[in-house]
């Protein structure tokens, strides 16, 4: 924000800066965001981006990326780069669980199927069983709804 001469952090867009989901006040308002549309009569979410989050809490450099292609990859800055320090963080767990819990219960007061979907790409779910001790697979009353479950998404095509 160059009239204030301040930073914030974005990892995709620049026009989308991300939120401080390590914020209590932040995670509250989020959930009264969901809860809002659930009332609402909203028929399900889709979680886009999940692995992404939280950062590490230092903001390291992520490292050079050896296996960037530069021919699948729309955003080769982006790509360029390892995702080591700004995807998969363990706080992330609970952050989705929450907000799965939250559709879960009014799915149950409601007599409604409310549909979850948790954006978490094939290729991240080894690296998010290693930070957090979860799999997509062994666990997907965590990342879905009992009505839903995983959903592929191709990349780079």
């Amino acid at each position: 924000m160059p009239e204030r001469q301040q930073l914030y952090l974005h990892q995709f867009l620049k026009e989308k800066p991300d939120l401080n989901y390590r914020n209590p006040t932040v995670r509250t308002y989020i959930e009264q965001v969901l809860d809002f549309w659930l009332q609402e009569g909203i028929e399900g979410f889709r979680f886009d981006r999940t692995p992404f989050l939280i950062e590490n809490n230092t903001l390291p450099d992520n490292p050079p990326n050896p296996h960037r292609h530069n021919d699948t990859c729309e955003d080769w800055e982006f790509c360029s780069l390892a995702p080591a320090h700004n995807v998969y963080q363990s706080e992330i767990v609970d952050i989705v669980r929450s907000w799965v819990e939250l559709c879960n219960a009014h799915e149950v007061a409601t007599k409604r199927t409310i549909i979850t979907i948790v954006d978490a790409p094939a290729y991240g779910q080894d690296f998010m069983h290693t930070k957090t001790g979860v799999t997509i697979v062994e666990n997907p009353d965590l990342f879905f709804s009992s009505t839903i479950g995983s959903v592929p998404r191709a990349y780079g095509h």
